[in-house]
């Protein structure tokens, strides 16, 4: 009985320690700005709405290569568990345009990828294209 016990416990940090971070996750004002100064590198999203059509894809293709995109809404500066605010927090040099995902590598930020701009499988191919470059 002991060695089954074990055997779960083990199980379950193993499974714990193996959970991918890939996905839209979002995060606060100065996870963006210690990418923008290049103290770290990685995507970024930035919306001024939550649930767009082009989620969905981008989470698919974000969940198969294994990939995460940090995920600011400028009316959450705070990130997920902070207050959600009346006015828009935005103000970037370098990202002037929400609904782009951005590739931001020692401080310097990427040509965007404009995911309004497509639809289904051409945004699916773009976005696995913009990921695969960058990556």
């Amino acid at each position: 009985m002991k060695k089954m016990v074990m055997a779960l416990f083990l199980t379950m940090i193993l499974s714990a320690c193996g959970s991918s971070e890939a996905g839209l996750k979002q995060v606060d004002l100065d996870t963006v700005e210690n990418l923008l100064a290049g103290e770290e590198n990685g995507f970024v999203l930035a919306v001024d709405e939550k649930d767009q059509g082009f989620e969905p894809y981008l989470e698919d293709v974000l969940e198969d290569k294994g990939v995460k995109v940090n995920y600011y809404y400028a009316y959450q500066p705070d990130g997920e568990e902070g207050k959600t605010s009346d006015k828009q927090v935005f103000d970037f040099d370098g990202l002037e345009k929400k609904n782009h995902l951005y590739y931001i590598e020692d401080g310097k930020v990427s040509d965007p990828l404009r995911l309004t701009s497509y639809e289904g499988t051409e945004l699916t191919s773009q976005i696995e294209n913009f990921i695969d470059v960058h990556q």
